[in-house]
């Protein structure tokens, strides 16, 4: 009967492992048998079987490295596994949001004069991205019902929806592999209208940008597609279940007090299935586990990305702003620039200097002792002692 409290727990194997929270049954069953067989028949079994050379000592030490190693090959993996795919998924975005960049800022130059054909092209190539993206994390989402929101899909054309459906549901096509030769055909068609007002050689980085997403997509789904090896799984099972028999009978021959072999049977019990459920946790990182990776907000983020290219009253006013410096910061010498910069500097908490130049402190001292960060950009290199007072928002007032 103690034997079998020490495996009750840990003898319903499924699959590649063992029930949740086998881990803390196993190990209880085992430090209860240890503190129950204190006096040990570890003695008579060696008189039985004519071992009388073999120490506890080594019996441990040899079953204790053979779970060891393979605990430490599975764990070695299963993390492999969790920062590969993590990787691969910011790869995949990153790439995938950078030819969509580009391809915004090649359509600039068309906004004045192909205008409605520039924004059409803008507004199907954002949405067939973000739904490009969301079924591609579909495919190696372990659970394939779990569906992610796309930026507005009902705004493609219905011919555009139906060829979507068609492809996947009768023809069994690749969705992903559908909507990016559509968006590579989107390219080309504007192109040759005059909307993409680039050089071909340019143009074909972009190409190669959305095929290396392509890549990365499948070698994330490499990783879902492939499990850890079955034999390795069992074998770490049944060196557990062993583990559960062998550590109460090792550890009440060597140890008297019942409260030591309780806790000594259960501490190496538990860490080794802890381990292993663990490792079987990291193993498949896009599942719906707490530990998993938040597809979720993959989609999220890529969304508010696409988002950030249209905002704005008109298509692409935000992304399509051409960034320039002031008239004042043209007259600079850079040597005057360099000087500055040596001259602040910068407390790390509060982001503000810390100590200023001697014409910083003269000008915020005339100021009434404003922080630099709030005067005008004027003020910002303190090269001239100005009013608190600007009559003239473009050109300051004279020095006193």
């Amino acid at each position: 009967r103690r034997g079998e409290l020490a495996v009750a727990a840990a003898v319903q194997a499924e699959g590649l492992g063992l029930p949740a929270r086998a881990d803390l049954r196993a190990a209880l069953g085992a430090a209860v048998s240890g503190a129950t067989l204190h006096r040990g028949p570890l003695p008579c079994v060696q008189e039985d079987y004519g071992i009388h050379s073999l120490t506890s000592g080594r019996v441990w030490s040899a079953t204790m490295t053979v779970i060891g190693s393979l605990l430490g090959f599975r764990i070695k993996q299963a993390l492999g596994r969790f920062w590969e795919g993590t990787g691969l998924l910011h790869q995949m975005q990153g790439e995938w949001f950078d030819s969509v960049s580009c391809l915004f800022a090649f359509s600039r130059a068309t906004m004045g004069t192909k205008r409605k054909e520039c924004e059409e092209f803008r507004h199907t190539l954002v949405r067939l991205v973000s739904l490009m993206h969301g079924s591609a994390l579909e495919e190696i989402k372990s659970n394939s019902l779990v569906s992610y929101e796309v930026f507005d899909i009902y705004g493609l054309d219905n011919a555009t929806l139906r060829y979507l459906q068609d492809s996947k549901d009768q023809s069994g096509f690749n969705r992903v592999q559908v909507i990016l030769h559509m968006i590579q055909v989107l390219m080309t068609y504007n192109l040759d209208n005059g909307v993409l007002k680039i050089p071909p050689p340019i143009l074909s980085r972009v190409y190669q940008t959305f095929s290396r997403g392509l890549v990365n997509l499948l070698n994330a789904r490499k990783i879902s597609d492939t499990h850890f090896p079955f034999p390795f799984a069992q074998v770490i099972t049944l060196l557990l279940l062993f583990q559960v028999f062998f550590t109460p009978f090792m550890m009440s021959s060597i140890i008297t007090n019942k409260m030591a072999a309780f806790v000594v049977s259960f501490v190496p019990v538990f860490g080794c299935f802890s381990l292993n459920f663990a490792a079987a946790e990291l193993e498949m990182p896009f599942g719906d586990d707490d530990n998993d990776l938040p597809l979720e907000e993959f989609q999220a983020h890529m969304n508010l990305s696409l988002m950030m290219l249209i905002a704005g009253d008109t298509p692409g006013e935000a992304s399509d702003h051409l960034p320039a410096c002031n008239h004042i910061a043209l007259k600079k010498k850079p040597d005057d620039l360099v000087q500055h910069m040596l001259d602040q500097t910068f407390d790390r908490r509060s982001g503000r200097p810390s100590q200023l130049s001697e014409d910083e402190m003269s000008n915020t001292h005339q100021l009434g002792r404003k922080s630099l960060f709030d005067q005008r950009p004027e003020e910002s290199f303190g090269t001239a002692n100005l009013k608190a007072e600007f009559p003239d928002p473009v050109k300051p007032a004279p020095a006193p």
